[in-house]
């Protein structure tokens, strides 16, 4: 779909309410990834909060503040932001979200061994694979696969030779 400000294309990954609208700004989260091709602007998202990283290419800088390929970034959606790529395009991964319902954290895990861990079931869980391979329940994500866990108390998470992965977490206010 369009960008907001039309400067670009995302494929949006979920969206909650599922109801929800880009145009009406009424959801409570959005996950998205989007090719950032050339520098400019992104688009405004009054009363939500932003976490972006690169997650192909080089990098950017929003503003003047600099991210290379994995490092998160997380900003105001009301703030104006010019996106200057580092060296070509870029793919990014996002969630937009509003903090007066929920509040988002994101991490990079780059995993050599399985992996278990413990979850707090009134969270929801996203698990992106950005390099290699994981299984869980006898499934496999490979790149650009992501896993959702919801009202889920673990994770157990099989690691073929090593996994580079974007692990956001949501929690109710």
């Amino acid at each position: 779909m369009p960008w907001k400000n039309g400067n670009g294309i995302t494929t949006q990954i979920c969206i909650e309410p599922t109801t929800a609208s880009l145009e009406q700004n009424n959801f409570t989260y959005r996950l998205s990834s989007a090719s950032v091709e050339k520098d400019g602007d992104f688009s405004l998202f009054p009363g939500k909060n932003r976490i972006l990283v690169p997650i192909q290419g080089a990098g950017f800088y929003l503003n003047d503040d600099e991210y290379e390929k994995f490092e998160v970034a997380q900003f105001s959606g009301d703030e104006k932001i010019h996106c200057s790529l580092f060296k070509g395009p870029v793919l990014d991964f996002g969630i937009i979200y509003n903090p007066k319902k929920i509040k988002a954290q994101a991490r990079i895990l780059n995993l050599k061994s399985d992996l278990s861990f413990s979850l707090e079931p009134e969270n929801e869980y996203f698990i992106t694979v950005l390099d290699g391979a994981i299984s869980f329940n006898a499934s496999t994500l490979g790149q650009l696969e992501t896993l959702h866990y919801t009202k889920e108390r673990s994770c157990n998470l099989q690691v073929k030779k090593s996994a580079i992965l974007l692990y956001l977490s949501t929690t109710p206010t």
